[in-house]
């Protein structure tokens, strides 16, 4: 939107129009104008609300997560796809709801309980000592996109919540007849055999007639067409071919550097020695026994405490604790001190000061130079885009509006959804743009589609300059294919005539071995299944499939390779033993976390139910980074 706005803004007619749009703003006030609907809240449960920049930040940490968990197979529209936003939204929602009436119960939760509850975790506890440590804290922290004091906000408002849940779903425990049952249904065999029947047991079926394909085509209409195919011109305008072309001039690269010096320097850093302490006067203790020249490492051992966190050349914005590095950068070289921070207490000492250092143009020449190029691309292709549209507006085609600018126009062949031509080869100027493939089959026949931008910041111009409907070709044109078709039409034809042949015989109660025999080429298996379990050559979804069905009663289904036929029969139900008292009493427990979970949902639905739950689907798109105009 904001790159339309930027085109549409070269043009006099927008000049005048946003003349009046910046007056009616200094007439009426521009604070409404933005503020309108529900402010920055993406949802608002009762007196509580979920905001954008919660929203946002909450979905950047969840998104992180699942693209580390899947080592980057998942991206952000595919987890946007896939429901992960919605879900959250959901959970923020259900946290609002209870925060709200925690509210209205008046329950909280100290500091000192958040503390508490964060040192016993056990992801922060230092693998060598079992304690919390302050070093694995912020490291971990770290990784998951965390600050300290958003975490620490998370802790608090999980325990809160726990606080009205957990009497809620308290002493929920499963009968021992419903485990019983459970375990009974879980615990259920299948005795089966099975007759095995190579594809290959049947013989070519030869060569159709003419008449044979004829009839063929007749009995499946409309499997052979060709799909719609769709022929277009195209103009992509792209800031990294712009980037290719553009060349620095050594004042700019200077000039840039002048503007930026104070960004560039090295920060001040220091390299200091931190002890964690239980209480404050553990804290003063320490600072005696460092001012008299014990080593960190002999007080930590002395005390039993955990071992000293040594920070070396670290900023100030890159420390776990604020409050204890606001002392720490205070202090002078060589100082020791104490310090309250927002978890314990920590003794200090500072070893070394290093002062900031400012970065010569030399250093940084080739960042700024990138720098340089990213800008001035991006510059350009706004005002390409701008010249383009310009150009279009006025009445020029889309050949004329590209060779005024300076732009390629690609003609196309016909392709079909997929990018691929009459000859089912990729077109490479579309075959990999899904974005472009839709927008072509979107629009009409001689229409030019607008200006869009492609998620890679890539615009296009896009027009069907021609639209081939579905046909059946004549037989003559895909007699190759008819062939095979039918051929392989055949071959499934006289697979399930042996098929049901075979079936047949095994209803009857008859020898698997002895029905085999009639059919050469096949063989017998057996076998016992497990509920959930496939014994190979048995897929998964078969062996389900045989859990449906009574004793005596037949199932075939191809085998996991895909190149044989199995006839299964059901010979005999093995019922659960017993199951030991331990499984039982684990079977209850496990059943119990599933209707304690059913119980909270419903007390989660009801308590919505008590609010005017309201939500912006535009903040929402804003929040996860779409367009809010979809």
């Amino acid at each position: 939107m904001l790159e339309q706005m930027r085109a549409m803004a070269k043009s006099p007619v927008a000049m005048v129009l946003i003349a009046l749009l910046i007056l009616s703003f200094a007439v009426w006030g521009i604070s409404d104008v933005f503020r309108g609907g529900q402010g920055d809240a993406v949802v608002i449960v009762g007196p509580n609300k979920v905001s954008v920049q919660d929203y946002s930040a909450a979905w950047d940490r969840e998104l992180n997560r699942v693209i580390t968990q899947s080592q980057g197979k998942i991206t952000s529209k595919q987890a946007r796809d896939f429901g992960l936003a919605d879900q959250l939204l959901q959970r923020m929602t259900n946290d609002a709801a209870l925060d709200a009436k925690a509210a209205q119960l008046g329950i909280g939760v100290s500091d000192r309980l958040v503390a508490n509850e964060i040192r016993v975790l056990e992801a922060f506890k230092d693998p060598i000592t079992g304690k919390f440590g302050e070093e694995q804290y912020r490291s971990i922290l770290a990784n998951a996109r965390y600050t300290p004091k958003q975490f620490e906000k998370d802790v608090r408002g999980d325990l809160l919540r726990s606080q009205i849940t957990d009497p809620v779903i308290s002493g929920v425990m499963a009968p021992r007849s419903m485990a019983k049952i459970d375990l009974g249904f879980r615990g259920e065999r299948r005795r089966i055999t099975e007759i095995i029947m190579p594809e290959t047991i049947v013989a070519d079926p030869g060569e159709p007639t003419e008449e044979e394909l004829i009839a063929f085509l007749d009995k499946h209409p409309g499997a052979f067409d060709t799909p719609e195919l769709r022929a277009a011109s195209l103009v992509t305008i792209s800031a990294k071919d712009l980037a290719s072309e553009i060349d620095v001039p050594e004042d700019k690269i200077k000039e840039l550097y002048e503007f930026r010096k104070g960004e560039l320097s090295e920060p001040e850093t220091r390299s200091w020695v931190q002890i964690a302490a239980p209480d404050e006067a553990t804290a003063k203790v320490i600072v005696e026994r460092l001012k008299a020249g014990e080593t960190a490492e002999e007080i930590t051992k002395s005390l039993n405490l955990n071992d000293p966190i040594v920070f070396d050349k670290t900023a100030e914005t890159n420390t776990p604790d604020d409050q204890i590095a606001k002392a720490v950068f205070a202090a002078k070289e060589g100082e020791v001190g104490a310090s309250e921070g927002r978890l314990a207490w920590a003794a200090w000492k500072v070893n070394a000061i290093t002062p900031a250092v400012q970065k010569s143009l030399e250093d940084v020449r080739e960042s700024l130079r990138e720098e340089y190029i990213k800008e001035e691309a991006a510059d350009q292709l706004y005002e390409l885009v701008g010249n383009f549209e310009d150009a279009r507006a006025s009445g020029a085609t889309l050949e004329e509006a590209a060779e005024a600018s300076n732009l390629l126009l690609l003609s196309l062949p016909p392709v079909d959804r997929n990018g691929r031509d009459k000859s089912h080869q990729p077109v490479s100027a579309i075959a990999d743009e899904p974005e472009i493939l839709k927008t072509l089959f979107e629009t009409d026949e001689l229409v030019e589609s607008d200006i869009l931008e492609t998620e890679n910041g890539d615009y296009y111009v896009v027009r069907t300059d021609a639209i081939e409907a579905p046909h059946t070709p004549a037989l003559d044109e895909i007699r190759d294919k008819v062939t095979e078709a039918w051929k392989t039409n055949k071959r499934a034809e006289a697979i399930k005539e042996l098929a049901d042949k075979i079936a047949d015989a095994l209803k009857t109660g008859e020898d698997a071995n002895a029905v085999s025999s009639r059919f050469p080429g096949t063989k017998v298996e057996s076998a016992i299944l497990q509920r959930g379990q496939a014994v190979p050559p048995l897929t998964q979804r078969h062996a389900g499939q045989i859990f449906s069905i009574a004793k005596g009663k037949i199932s075939m289904a191809p085998d996991q390779s895909g190149k044989n036929l199995i006839i299964a029969r059901l010979d005999a139900v093995i019922p659960a033993g017993t199951p030991p008292a331990s499984l039982l009493e684990l079977g209850r427990s496990s059943i119990g976390e599933a209707l304690s979970a059913d119980l909270q949902n419903e007390f989660l639905r009801g308590l919505l139910d008590q609010y005017n739950v309201r939500q912006d689907p535009r903040l929402k798109a804003l929040a996860l980074g779409e367009n809010p105009e979809g």
